[in-house]
């Protein structure tokens, strides 16, 4: 590894701008949901990685609103998918064929975590919910002023918008882990023969996930701001898109992965990851679009989603 030591360099100083930035709009943005936060952060110090997700979510706290609720499920969701996925990601990139055994105790886990992520979209709350809009809002004039200009076509005939980024980030990353439990779930049963009823469930499941992400990510490139936040200050505008574009690296790059998923909606994504590292100046964006894509990335995914919710839980700067 080569470490760059001038004391003319100043690369430090860019990254520490971007997370000072990233904090920075988190804590002006969601001091409204302080409540909720304190009840994650209980939530994932008492429940732990094998505690039941929708059991804690239901008594941990009985003032805690719904909105909170549904983020101690998909948080602590992420943290049990994270402590399993370096052996996620060994059976499908040792290249050996593993033990049937080795594949049904993952295949359990990981049915019992997917089972618990669908008590997430019952309890958020209707103000909370997706709002899907036809794609003919899109128009050329609006999307002369937008930062970003994909050369792929968007592959859904809708787009989603949400009330505010802090829901928009919860939702895709809800649906990056529906993305990798369902994909692990259909890819695994290779090794047993396995081909049924509910791999057919799963790979509806997982594609209407991709087709989710997809229509906010095209509703975030294809427009000079989030149609919800029209208050938005020019000035702060290339900072938002920035942090913004990193919010949604790893639900894209999720899409980009997984072998479950419709051939166009995975090129679109590579596309979109470059785009979005090109113009947000991301480089590991433009990195994960031209990885290989035979290797699964498990571990990555669930570590960037923890990272990303990072900025959310941490105090910020005063």
């Amino acid at each position: 590894m080569t470490v760059n030591t001038s004391c003319e360099d100043s690369t430090w100083q860019a990254h520490l701008n971007g997370l000072m930035a990233f904090m920075c709009k988190r804590s002006a943005q969601f001091n409204d949901v302080g409540d909720n936060i304190s009840i994650v952060k209980r939530a994932i110090v008492s429940a732990g990685i094998r505690t039941s997700v929708a059991h804690h979510s239901i008594h941990a706290d009985d003032h805690a609103s719904s909105l909170g609720n549904a983020l101690s499920i998909l948080l602590v969701a992420v943290i049990r998918l994270r402590a399993l996925s370096s052996q996620l990601d060994s059976i499908f990139n040792s290249g050996k064929r593993p033990r049937k055994l080795d594949v049904q105790k993952l295949r359990i886990a990981i049915k019992r975590l997917h089972r618990d992520l669908s008590v997430f979209e019952a309890i958020v709350p209707t103000n909370a919910q997706p709002l899907r809009l036809s794609t003919m809002i899109l128009s050329p004039d609006i999307q002369k002023q937008s930062t970003f200009h994909p050369t792929a076509a968007h592959p859904t005939t809708y787009v989603e918008c949400f009330p505010d980024v802090f829901v928009a980030t919860m939702w895709n990353a809800y649906r990056a882990m529906l993305i990798l439990t369902g994909g692990f779930l259909i890819e695994s049963g290779q090794f047993l023969n396995a081909l049924s009823k509910e791999s057919i469930s799963l790979s509806q499941s997982v594609q209407e996930a991709a087709n989710a992400i997809c229509a906010y990510t095209t509703h975030f490139a294809t427009t000079p701001y989030p149609l919800y936040n029209v208050h938005i200050k020019t000035s702060d505008a290339a900072r938002s898109d920035s942090i913004n574009a990193i919010m949604l690296l790893w639900p894209i790059y999720a899409v980009a992965k997984s072998k479950s998923i419709l051939e166009p909606y995975q090129c679109w994504a590579r596309d979109m990851l470059f785009e979005l590292g090109k113009q947000a100046q991301i480089p590991k964006a433009m990195a994960l679009s031209q990885e290989e894509n035979a290797k699964h990335a498990h571990a990555e995914i669930t570590s960037g989603l923890l990272l990303v919710f990072l900025g959310f839980l941490l105090p910020g700067p005063s």
